[in-house]
């Protein structure tokens, strides 16, 4: 069972103790930053199986394609931001447009085959 407030718990007990490390070592508090992000990104990947089972079996009865496309894009999304807000935190501005934009275009170019049967089912109609 999902358990919302133990992630939110840990995520605070995560922030004190960014801020707490922050203050004598920034370095040692960046480290500590990525180790709970990926902590807690685990976690959420760990409970997310189910649902995942469960789409994929909603999609093969409604006879669905190309539903790994969407799911690549929302991956990609997710740790396109998360990495955004890891750069934002410490600073990078210039890097975190840099990261936005390559996850955008990494979804355009994963949603290629969607665009193509979308054009085809368009085309079909018409003609």
């Amino acid at each position: 069972m999902f358990n919302i407030f133990g992630l939110f718990g840990t995520a605070a007990v995560c922030g004190i103790l960014i801020v707490t490390v922050k203050r004598n070592n920034p370095e040692h508090a960046f480290i500590i930053s990525i180790g709970c992000g990926c902590v807690i990104m685990a976690y959420l990947l760990s409970q997310i199986t189910e649902v995942i089972y469960e789409i994929n079996d909603i999609a093969a009865s409604a006879q669905l394609r190309n539903l790994d496309c969407v799911f690549k894009a929302v991956g990609i999304s997710i740790v396109g931001q998360l990495m955004s807000d890891v750069c934002s935190d410490y600073g990078q501005t210039s890097l975190v447009n840099v990261v936005t934009l390559a996850g955008r275009f990494a979804i355009v170019i994963i949603a290629l085959p969607l665009f193509r049967e979308l054009l085809t089912v368009a085309l079909g109609l018409v003609g």
